[in-house]
């Protein structure tokens, strides 16, 4: 399957999937949608993931990921995040994520809906730097303390946003 290096839907979603995400997709660089929702998925969150240059929904929601989103916790957009500029959909929700929310993910020019709700995720939100197309977002059910940023309130096009 990691072959069919045309492949732009890649859905797994609902099965009893097991283990670390598997390498072979970083093949895959016309997937546009990769979804391994509600399986039983280990270990931490690759960097490669990030490195799948059409990407733009990744669900990774209801599964065992543990330990901080990538080793790439604070700061800019690192370099080696090159394929995420199209990204539009980020779910890592129902998971066992630490760490604190990365600055960068708010700094991806497409992302519109981002979802880390029921993680353990730790620490205040930081500002938002650069003007962005955020609609959604949900961090609920974490451990996020302090002020909500001020530049939160200037995201023209937030629709939702809960930190419940």
């Amino acid at each position: 399957m990691f072959n069919l290096t045309q492949l732009t839907y890649l859905d797994l979603s609902a099965n009893r999937l097991e283990g670390p995400l598997p390498t072979h997709v970083t093949g895959l660089q016309n997937l546009k949608a990769f979804r391994l929702a509600d399986n039983l998925l280990t270990g931490g969150v690759p960097t490669w993931l990030f490195t799948l240059p059409s990407l733009e929904s990744l669900d990774l929601r209801n599964n065992s990921l543990t330990g901080p989103i990538n080793q790439i916790q604070e700061g800019p957009l690192p370099t080696r995040v090159t394929g995420l500029q199209n990204l539009k959909a980020f779910s890592l929700a129902d998971n066992l994520l630490t760490g604190g929310v990365p600055t960068w993910l708010f700094t991806l020019p497409s992302l519109e809906f981002l979802d880390l709700s029921n993680n353990s995720l730790t620490g205040p939100i930081n500002q938002i730097q650069k003007p962005n197309s955020i609609q959604w977002v949900d961090l609920a059910d974490n451990d996020i303390h302090g002020e909500i940023p001020g530049s939160f309130f200037g995201l023209s096009k937030l629709t939702q946003l809960n930190l419940s």
